[in-house]
């Protein structure tokens, strides 16, 4: 995608991704450039606040945004 459109896309931030998906995601990753894969990150309850801020997050994420 960065390729096609430069500059739209900062990061790709996968939330609480399941155990059989990071496994998926591990083996697609070997075929990946190092510049395609430093575009995806991933984040869980802990860390989702390193990345989107919480008037921003939905309250059912941990933020304070209302879900309206």
């Amino acid at each position: 995608m960065q390729t096609l459109y430069p500059g739209l896309l900062a990061y790709l931030l996968m939330y609480k991704m399941p155990f059989l998906l990071s496994a998926v995601w591990r083996l697609i990753r070997t075929w990946m450039s190092s510049e395609a894969d430093r575009f995806v990150k991933f984040a869980d309850a802990k860390s989702i606040l390193d990345f989107i801020a919480p008037d921003q997050l939905s309250k059912q994420m941990g933020g304070t945004a209302d879900d309206s």
